[in-house]
């Protein structure tokens, strides 16, 4: 027969593994991330919102260029500079560009033709922790730096 003392490593490996589920779940969530797999999304942006997408963000291909999305408004305002956004006495250059589409599943279709890009660039919103913003189908990440982009209101 099987005696206790045989079954004792296997008892508390089952502890061990039961204390550790916790742990577990939280690490495959950070490798999920890391994939860039979309996450539970921040307070107040929520799957099936479309308003999720409303906010400021930071392009890292245009540094210190505004960048706001207005779902409501159907639209992206930035700018561009010359020679850049964060130079002393650089000029800005305003541009609106209309939001072709946003959709439930957390997606957003940009038409950024009218400044030279894309017309139907498809951006995910996605994050993790404090990082959030929009994977763009190019591969660049404009992040999330608050949720009002001033989208109420008159302009």
């Amino acid at each position: 027969g099987v005696s206790r003392a045989s079954c004792a490593p296997l008892v508390l490996l089952a502890l061990a593994l039961a204390s550790a589920g916790p742990l577990l779940a939280g690490a495959a969530s950070a490798g999920a991330s890391a994939r860039g797999t979309r996450l539970a999304h921040p307070r107040g942006a929520h799957p099936g919102l479309p308003a999720q997408f409303d906010g400021n963000y930071s392009d890292p291909n245009h540094p210190g260029c505004p960048r706001a999305v207005c779902v409501e408004r159907r639209a992206v305002r930035g700018a561009d500079g010359d020679p850049g956004c964060e130079a002393p006495g650089a000029q800005l250059k305003p541009w609106v560009v209309p939001v072709a589409s946003v959709s439930p599943d957390g997606t957003i279709v940009v038409d950024f033709s009218s400044k030279g890009g894309p017309a139907g660039l498809k951006g995910t919103f996605e994050g993790f922790e404090k990082v959030w913003g929009i994977r763009w189908e190019d591969g660049n990440f404009w992040r999330r730096h608050d949720h009002d982009a001033g989208c109420t209101g008159d302009e």
